[in-house]
């Protein structure tokens, strides 16, 4: 039983001595927190039958234009410590059309601080798209004022018209990360 006892108690010092590194408290002193907050930023479907207005032939709705309140940086913790902001997108486009993004952050006023995405371009028959746009508040302190988002989706080529009976949608998920 002694010899048993004997071998355990090596073992155990063995393992447990041989897996160890020395501290290296240093790390510690460089390591900063950067608190952050995750939210929900905009969710919407779009199918053919926002773009069906006819009017002599022609597509009348090219584009769907919508604006939604953010009201997260109206607190002012956030907004006084606030480093960058993270913007993640996710689009399927079931349609075999090309549409164009246009992101744009408004103030209370609905005037432009900044433009997010101009123009991004969505291919069709796409069934994910990810993109992620990345802003540093010390490049532009203008956007701890954004109380709005504004999505404007719209038909690349708006000579051809889109079937009011079709099927497919165009989806975009997105969120925003706060770093503050």
């Amino acid at each position: 039983m002694n010899l048993l006892k004997i071998y355990s108690t090596a073992f155990v010092t063995i393992f447990f001595l041989s897996c160890s590194q020395p501290l290296d408290f240093e790390q510690l002193e460089e390591y900063t927190i950067m608190p952050s907050i995750t939210s929900s930023f905009v969710f919407f479907s779009i199918d053919a039958a926002n773009f069906n207005s006819i009017i002599s032939g022609i597509p009348a709705v090219t584009e769907v234009n919508e604006t939604s309140d953010f009201k997260l940086l109206e607190n002012s913790f956030i907004k006084q410590n606030l480093v960058k902001l993270d913007f993640y997108f996710e689009i399927k486009n079931e349609f075999n059309r090309a549409f164009l993004l246009d992101v744009n952050l408004l103030d209370a006023q609905s005037n432009t601080i900044h433009k997010v995405f101009e123009g991004f371009e969505i291919s069709g028959n796409t069934l994910k798209i990810s993109a992620e746009v990345l802003l540093i508040i010390e490049d532009f302190p203008e956007l701890v004022n954004f109380t709005k988002v504004q999505f404007i989706i719209g038909l690349k080529d708006t000579a051809t018209i889109l079937d009011a009976s079709n099927l497919s949608k165009i989806e975009c998920k997105s969120s925003l990360v706060m770093h503050l």
